[in-house]
């Protein structure tokens, strides 16, 4: 049993215009010490997924239905059936999160050592005291410098590495077995990118830490993931292992194929970067069948009407695609070119 599996999850809100299924049939498991990445657009339902496992979501937000299945102990514990008490006991201290933006993440008007501290004393029944000390040996651990008196400052005295640093102490503070980090290094330069990355890495390895790291940096993908689940429209296209991903694999979704391709390449500096032409559709107005089928190259009447199932693809362990036509080499083929719809060049 993997230490968080979400089964089937359907995710909606309410509007006046009518019901969002921001996310439509999600699965995905999480395994100890592992990283999970979630990609795609904005608006392919990447946070929205990972919002439910802790269930903040807006109050117009709620589950429809599945599961989320939560190792805790020796016994499993579906977090959909807990009540809001239960909940806070598990948030923040078996799982925590790293929010997009730092800045909204701290409170202004509390000083880095309360906010880091209160953790403890929320889930360890610390002291003040205590609680102090101890988000200042946190701050020491994410490399912040001279910590006792970065811990007597404020959030807008911080640069935006050093506040993402801090964010970072209050999410791992009680050693979580999940970690969920939305974005963490977008507002970065690439240097400090690059350090908050190798911090998340060592974390992990001591503490053991499940991650579910939330991008549309494919680099970041490349550098920290051990599994990729590509989202789209609320739903997973594609579910693969994060070599396969980088590597030339027979199959692939289109949406991925055009992910990847719209990246830059060390390999091939030179090549021309494709685009996905198109826009995501509005999510009360989808299209009836495959949700890519209007931005897709390689449409068929089929892709139209009917909407295709994630599979398995024939020799690929831990390898699911939610495509009529997964084989690169069958859908760029000629016989293929004559049942493409050619709506998109």
């Amino acid at each position: 049993m993997p230490l968080l599996q979400v089964n089937q999850l359907h995710t909606c809100f309410k509007t006046r215009r009518g019901t969002i299924r921001a996310v439509n049939d999600v699965t995905f498991s999480l395994e100890r010490a592992k990283t999970l990445a979630l990609v795609g657009e904005s608006g392919s339902g990447k946070s929205v997924s990972a919002m439910s496992v802790l269930r903040l979501l807006d109050e117009n937000g709620y589950i429809e239905k599945g599961e989320i299945l939560f190792e805790d102990g020796e016994k499993i514990t579906d977090l959909t059936k807990l009540n809001e008490k239960q909940m806070n006991a598990v948030r923040g201290d078996r799982i925590s999160v790293i929010f997009q933006e730092p800045m909204t993440a701290l409170n202004p008007v509390f000083t880095i050592g309360r906010q880091v501290g209160e953790p403890y004393q929320i889930h360890r029944g610390m002291s003040k005291k205590e609680a102090w000390q101890a988000g200042v040996k946190m701050l020491e651990k994410v490399r912040i410098p001279n910590p006792e008196r970065v811990a007597k400052q404020y959030a807008h005295q911080l640069s935006g590495g050093m506040r993402q640093r801090v964010v970072i102490a209050m999410a791992l503070a009680c050693k979580p077995d999940v970690l969920i980090a939305d974005e963490p290094t977008t507002a970065l330069d690439v240097t400090i990118q690059a350090q908050i990355l190798q911090l998340m890495r060592e974390l992990q390895r001591e503490n053991q830490t499940a991650i579910l790291f939330i991008t549309h940096d494919l680099g970041v993908v490349n550098e920290m993931a051990d599994d990729v689940a590509v989202m789209y429209c609320g739903q997973i296209v594609e579910r693969v292992p994060a070599p396969v991903l980088f590597s030339n694999s027979a199959y692939s979704h289109p949406y991925t194929e055009g992910l990847m391709n719209s990246a830059p390449s060390a390999q091939n500096p030179q090549k021309r970067l494709e685009t996905i032409a198109g826009n995501v559709p509005h999510p009360l107005d989808l299209p009836k069948g495959c949700k890519f089928s209007p931005r897709c190259k390689y449409c068929t009447k089929r892709c139209q009407e009917e909407e295709p199932s994630l599979a398995q693809v024939p020799d690929g362990e831990n390898h699911f695609i939610r495509c009529f036509y997964p084989k690169k080499e069958e859908r760029k083929s000629a016989e293929h070119a004559n049942l493409a719809l050619h709506k998109i060049p």
